[in-house]
């Protein structure tokens, strides 16, 4: 898997409820990138919680998504995979501090 963590500025900027644009890459579940190039990826605050989000529309894939939250923890998106569109949540009150996600 390839990964890109966000920095602690753009970090910074979804605490305090702004959205963060383009943060992560992927990895298809066949090795290439090049599906994925296309995805949009941001981050977060809403209803108490930090989320990150990966959209793939029209690409024709399923997405699966990981957040990587405040309290040091990683979670998975729910369900895991799901076509085009998916999201991971960090819990009540932790905020997100990077993503990534992983196309098939």
């Amino acid at each position: 898997m390839n990964f890109r963590r966000i920095s602690a500025a753009a970090a910074g900027l979804m605490l305090a409820g702004i959205m963060v644009p383009g943060t992560a890459t992927a990895a298809s579940a066949t090795g290439s990138q090049t599906e994925a190039a296309a995805c949009s990826t941001w981050i977060d605050y809403a209803n108490g919680r930090g989320r990150a989000h990966a959209n793939c529309q029209g690409q024709g894939v399923d997405v699966s998504v990981y957040v990587k939250c405040g309290n040091g923890r990683s979670y998975a998106s729910s369900p895991y995979w799901r076509w085009e569109y998916n999201k991971a949540e960090c819990p009540s009150g932790i905020g997100a501090t990077g993503m990534s996600y992983n196309v098939r």
